[in-house]
């Protein structure tokens, strides 16, 4: 009646580890730690008050408020610089980011984005593709 436990080989798979490890380790070389402004905080705190997405009512989400309001601030200040190129915010926190169908931004977000010529992406592999990259791991044996 039952059937015999088997055993799955996955010894193909850890070579994945290192190929992540090498793009996390690009993606962190280049990254900048970004230190919250007395104008960004209180932003922060206004959209917090005022259920304004990613934040809801009956949600603790200052967090959630801090990051995509040092993230405009921040954008906001790359565009006044000349900055033209695509600017791709990523979360995979799609409940509180993104519109029903998950690859668009709420409403008020997207009305937001629009301004500063910015997308969303629920995720690196979509952010990429509307980047231009093409894909950084290769499935195929080496």
């Amino acid at each position: 009646m039952y059937e015999k436990l088997r055993t799955t080989d996955l010894l193909h798979l850890y070579k994945f580890v290192s190929l992540a490890s090498d793009v996390v380790d690009r993606y962190a070389s280049v990254s900048t730690t970004i230190s919250h402004s007395d104008s960004v905080v209180g932003r922060a705190h206004r959209r917090l008050t005022s259920a304004n997405a990613p934040a809801r009512k009956g949600r603790d989400a200052i967090n959630d408020c801090l990051i995509i309001e040092t993230y405009l601030d921040v954008v906001h200040q790359l565009r006044d610089e000349g900055h033209t190129q695509p600017i791709v915010f990523v979360s995979s926190n799609v409940n509180d980011y993104a519109a029903k169908r998950g690859s668009v931004p709420k409403s008020e977000l997207a009305k937001e984005f629009s301004v500063l010529n910015m997308q969303y992406a629920p995720n690196m592999a979509a952010a990429k593709h509307k980047l231009g990259f093409l894909s950084e791991v290769s499935t195929e044996n080496d």
